[in-house]
C-alpha cells in the first residue's frame, strides 16, 4: 500500500519556517495526536485521513509564528494552490479543519474539528510553561486530557 495514501507528505519548502515552532515537527506531531485521539473516539478511516491531511497542512499558510486567525484560510488555500488538496470529500473536510482551527471555538464546531484542535493544543507542549503553553482546561475532548504525557513523548521523539 501506498504511504503517501495513509500519511500525507508534510513538505517542508511550503513553511515559511520549516524546523520553527509551527514547522515539519509540530505537523507531524498534531497529525499524530489527531489520529491517536480519533482512534480513542472510534473515528472511522475516512476520518483519521481526513485528520491526517488537516494536520499535514495546517500550517503552511503562516507567514509569521504569531497568533493568527488568518492563517487557517491561507494555509487551505496554499494546500490546493500547490494540488496536496482536490474537490474530494476527504479534501474538502480536511479544508474545513484547516480553515477552522484557529478561530474561536464556536458551538457549531464538529466533533472532528474538535479532535483536530485538542491535537493542535496538545502539541502546545512545545512551549513549557510560557504564556502560550498548553493549558488543558481548554482541551475539548476526555481523550485529548489523558494524552499530554504522550504529547510530552512525541516532543522528545519529534522535536526537527
Amino acid at each position: 500500500m501506498n504511504n503517501a495514501r495513509i500519511y500525507p507528505d508534510v513538505r517542508s519548502e511550503l513553511f515559511f519556517d520549516p524546523t520553527g515552532p509551527h514547522g515539519v515537527a509540530h505537523s507531524k506531531r498534531v497529525m499524530i495526536l489527531a489520529e491517536t485521539i480519533a482512534i480513542m473516539c472510534g473515528c472511522n478511516k475516512q476520518e483519521i485521513q481526513i485528520l491526517r491531511k488537516a494536520a499535514a497542512y495546517h500550517d503552511i499558510g503562516r507567514i509569521d509564528n504569531s497568533v493568527g486567525e488568518g492563517h487557517g484560510f491561507t494555509s487551505a488555500q496554499k494546500a490546493i494552490y500547490h494540488g496536496l488538496l482536490s474537490n474530494s470529500r476527504v479534501d474538502q473536510d480536511a479544508i474545513h479543519l484547516i480553515e477552522q482551527h484557529c478561530l474561536p471555538d464556536s458551538r457549531k464546531d464538529h466533533f472532528l474539528l474538535r479532535i483536530f484542535k485538542d491535537a493542535d493544543a496538545l502539541d502546545r507542549v512545545r512551549f513549557g510553561n510560557q504564556e502560550c503553553g498548553l493549558d488543558t482546561k481548554y482541551l475539548r475532548t476526555g481523550h485529548a486530557k489523558q494524552l499530554v504525557g504522550f504529547a510530552y513523548m512525541l516532543l522528545c521523539l519529534y522535536v526537527t
